[in-house]
């Protein structure tokens, strides 16, 4: 049962990158870790943005659903950092940046991206297929080796 279990580093890699993509797409979509919309944006503020008046770093004129791509920059930075293979898997992404993390953390405050162990349902579906086929390479691997059955 191990050997369906085993991950390699590539495998872990492929899949984080693949879990930070299918995050920014559900931010995106203006979906919170629990997989409800986002709170709204004030109308003040929601105005400004669709009027695009936040002046020339400004690459997002939508209101609604939020986006939380006013500039871009936090979310460019939102990318897979790394991972490691123990008793558990993990898979490290987030940001580095610092000013880039504390306008993610102040975000997460009333748009809950993650929290509470929970990611939403378009990483977590992502989590979901990476295990499923690493489990699938690895049984093919199984299946074509030699198995001695002994009748007696």
């Amino acid at each position: 049962m191990t050997e369906l279990l085993k991950f390699k580093n590539k495998d872990l890699e492929a899949g984080g990158k693949n879990i930070v993509s299918k995050h920014k797409l559900q931010i995106n979509r203006g979906i919170d870790n629990q997989g409800r919309a986002f709170k709204k944006y004030s109308v003040k503020y929601r105005s400004k943005k669709v009027a695009g008046k936040f002046g020339p770093k400004q690459v997002s004129k939508r209101g609604h659903p939020p986006d939380l791509r006013l500039t871009g920059k936090m979310l460019n930075e939102f990318q897979y950092i790394s991972n490691a293979i123990g008793k558990e898997l993990r898979i490290k992404y987030g940001t580095e940046d610092t000013e880039q993390g504390r306008k993610l953390k102040e975000n997460n405050e009333d748009r809950v991206i993650v929290g509470g162990n929970r990611i939403g349902p378009l990483p977590q579906m992502a989590v979901v297929k990476m295990i499923a086929g690493t489990v699938q390479k690895n049984l093919k691997k199984l299946s074509r080796q030699p198995i001695k059955v002994i009748v007696m």
